[in-house]
């Protein structure tokens, strides 16, 4: 967008034509609706090869006897669990921030990365931008209420807190706006209330939220201040979602399993086939039970005598070429999107195995979980930068000299188990071998959380003691 225009925006100068250049770089949310339907509520009638499609209703019989067949459709869900995976080997231990140095900035930043649950918010987020292909955490200024702030640690944060939430297809259209450099220069939300009719426009710049509403071809403006110094936003965005890669495979899976049921309906379970003339047929509940087939006499000299009979139907042939490929789609489902099968029966046998032996069983997952390393740092090193920025504009701008000088990066945690003793006895070796500090040793444990204290606490014991034995002396 040009610049003109920008300036127009962020003046209370909005009209269609304006809007129409403004939105002109957001996503289709057409597209985007499809693809929530299709992760969130299980719909199969998207694409040509969803069994929505592939397997239509059936009529069957004419006239008053006509009646509506419902095949077998059966969703596998594996849209679900390939971006579910995906985020747990990423986030579901959380994060560790390590600022470059310990102060009341970084421990503010920390209480409110604590109060506002920021963990179990970049997990939901990362779930959204890997199913939606697109989602957005927005900040803003909250006034303290003392009378409502009950088990809620505010620190210096006696006015003002920063309070956040989460931006998905269901909250509205959103999107940013980048100059020719590809730097976000507005940010825009525009969505639709319960209690009105008219449609709200909000977009933020470094300074002010331009509040546009629009009724018909009317617009009114009203601008305020965020409380931030830069675009208190952070919007993550990819192409496709996590499983377009293997769509194809999942919708074949889906149609292959759904036809396998609709086999078993039909001719899974015995069927009774009878010749002849038969008596006494059994109630299904009774016991002890016995079919009679009378014997008549046969007409002619040479004539052999005539009985009913009766036995049951079953598929003789089992469908090992249905079996080979379903497994086969299962197996490319998971490994061409990098998603370990953790199932209950495929980890049930593995045994007592080592930490090497377990990491190199999930080392697709955990390559995939780095190679995504780069744009999680980003996103997350963007949030504390918002904070920051909050924290300086409206609660300590006292802290606005350690900010220049601060600067955080980001340790991923581990998902698998690790085998503890294993692990101790290696870092041991590594000390005792000095290839490795004593320090290092401790911040590579993963039971400790600061190294540092936990090196002060052991010098400290290991002084008592030493303190001990002399005066035992």
């Amino acid at each position: 967008m040009k610049k003109e225009e920008i300036i127009e925006v962020t003046s209370g100068k909005m009209s269609d034509e304006l809007y129409n250049k403004l939105s002109k770089g957001k996503k289709d949310r057409n597209k985007i609706e499809e693809y929530y339907n299709e992760f969130n509520l299980k719909d199969r009638d998207i694409r040509d090869s969803q069994i929505g499609k592939t397997l239509k209703n059936k009529k069957i019989g004419t006239g008053e006897k006509m009646k509506i067949k419902i095949p077998v459709r059966i969703p596998a869900s594996f849209q679900n669990k390939i971006v579910n995976t995906s985020v747990a080997f990423e986030f579901a231990e959380p994060v560790k921030l390590l600022p470059s140095e310990e102060n009341e900035l970084s421990e503010e930043v920390k209480r409110i990365w604590d109060v506002n649950r920021m963990d179990s918010k970049l997990q939901k987020l990362k779930i959204i931008q890997r199913s939606e292909t697109q989602a957005a955490l927005i900040f803003f200024i909250k006034k303290v209420e003392s009378d409502k702030a009950i088990n809620v640690d505010l620190g210096v944060n006696t006015n003002n807190q920063i309070k956040c939430r989460i931006l998905d297809y269901k909250s509205g259209n959103f999107f940013p706006v980048f100059d020719q450099y590809r730097d976000m220069k507005l940010f825009v939300f525009e969505f639709n209330t319960n209690y009105d009719e008219s449609i709200h426009v909000w977009v933020y710049d470094e300074k002010h939220i331009h509040k546009y509403e629009r009724k018909g071809s009317v617009w009114t403006y009203a601008r305020e201040a965020h409380g931030f110094s830069k675009i208190p936003v952070v919007y993550l965005s990819q192409d496709e979602p996590e499983y377009y890669g293997v769509k194809e495979i999942i919708d074949r899976l889906e149609t292959s399993c759904s036809k396998l049921g609709n086999s078993n309906d039909y001719s899974g379970h015995p069927i009774l086939f009878t010749v002849g003339e038969i008596k006494g047929m059994p109630d299904k509940d009774e016991e002890g039970k016995m079919i009679n087939a009378p014997i008549k006499k046969a007409s002619g000299p040479n004539g052999k005598p005539q009985h009913g009979d009766a036995k049951f139907l079953t598929h003789d042939n089992a469908p090992d070429s249905v079996k080979l490929e379903m497994e086969t789609l299962e197996n490319w489902a998971y490994s061409l999107s990098s998603t370990p099968n953790i199932s209950f029966n495929n980890l049930k046998g593995i045994g007592n195995v080592s930490g090497v032996a377990l990491k190199l069983m999930f080392l697709d997952s955990i390559l995939k979980a780095k190679m995504n390393e780069g744009d999680n740092k980003t996103d997350i090193q963007r949030i504390i930068n918002v904070i920051i920025s909050g924290i300086i504009t409206s609660i300590k701008q006292d802290y606005s000299s350690m900010a220049t000088s601060m600067i955080y990066d980001v340790k991923f945690g581990d998902v698998l188990p690790n085998d503890l003793a294993d692990v101790v006895s290696t870092l041991v070796e590594a000390v005792e071998g000095k290839v490795l500090s004593r320090e290092r040793a401790i911040e590579l444990l993963s039971i400790v959380e600061n190294a540092s204290e936990e090196m002060e606490k052991i010098e400290n014991e290991s002084q008592k003691t030493e303190n001990k034995q002399l005066n035992n002396k």
